[in-house]
């Protein structure tokens, strides 16, 4: 049970930067009428990327400490971290340029 309190939002957070990033995608040649969608898509995909890092953070410790993803994890959630707010801030500025 404690390796899933991990992994799940482990997957969670990649799902979900993977969401962020086809926001980031549609906002500056999506329809535009709807690029506050895009716009939208892009805070909660967001938001969910950094709960699911928060879940997995108050985790890991309970983890074994050989246990991989309690080596693992660290670095892709940095990185998690780092994308998360490039495209947010990215799809973001695509928005307000686009609304104008």
């Amino acid at each position: 049970a404690i390796m899933q309190a991990a992994e799940v939002p482990m997957r969670t957070a990649r799902v979900a930067s993977q969401a962020l990033g086809l926001a980031r995608r549609i906002a500056p040649i999506g329809n535009r009428n709807a690029v506050s969608d895009a716009g939208v898509a892009a805070q909660l995909t967001s938001a969910a990327v950094r709960g699911a890092i928060l879940n997995v953070r108050i985790n890991l410790p309970l983890l074994p400490e050989d246990a991989p993803l309690r080596q693992t994890a660290p670095t892709e959630l940095a990185r998690l971290e780092r994308e998360t707010a490039t495209l947010e801030a990215a799809a973001m500025a695509d928005v307000s340029t686009r609304l104008g």
